[in-house]
């Protein structure tokens, strides 16, 4: 016949096993729950490093072309980069120029883990006697406002591991009166 103590070996065995698999199960949710949080993490980074190649493209391009916003400088012929108001040549490192119509103009960036590609539309040239700028148009003596030049930037960019950021922005330069063709 058994003794007492001798039975409890074998439930000591199961209670060990049974704590054992609990512990194995937690184990496995945890290295899941951090495999999950690792991904999340990635992808943050790569838009984050998206919209860090945006921002500096659209920077960048603002930089190198404000003194080339003016009336039909987007009509430009874009096969003779020569003939281009924005972005001459020669061509600063990492930026090729081209054009998809008429009307377009697209700067492509070669940055950190992307490419982004800035593409310039113009919007409107027009003059500028808004309400509260303190331009005045006079009928006497012809426009005294300058003019305003508008257009419309968007960058795009891709990166090499996470997915596409588009941002618009816009863009104006101040005219001499009358460059609009308006008066």
């Amino acid at each position: 016949m058994l003794s007492p103590g001798q039975r409890q070996h074998g439930i000591a065995l199961v209670v060990g096993l049974v704590m054992l698999t609990v512990l194995t199960l937690l184990v496995v949710a945890a290295i899941k729950i951090g495999i999950l949080e690792l991904k999340i993490g990635g992808v943050s980074y790569g838009a984050a490093q998206n919209f860090a190649n945006v921002d500096l493209a659209l920077s960048r391009f603002m930089n190198d072309n404000s003194k080339n916003f003016q009336i039909g400088c987007l009509l430009a012929d874009r096969t003779n980069p020569a003939l281009s108001c924005f972005y001459p040549v020669p061509l600063p490192a990492g930026v090729s120029v081209s054009g998809s119509s008429a009307t377009h103009f697209v700067a492509s960036y070669a940055l950190y883990a992307g490419q982004v590609d800035v593409q310039a539309q113009e919007v409107s040239c027009m003059t500028n006697a808004a309400r509260g700028t303190g331009n005045n148009v006079s009928s006497t003596a012809g426009h005294s406002a300058p003019d305003l030049y508008t257009a419309d930037m968007s960058a795009r960019a891709q990166g090499n591991f996470s997915g596409l950021t588009i941002v618009r922005q816009g863009g104006t330069r101040l005219l001499a009166p009358c460059s609009c063709g308006n008066c």
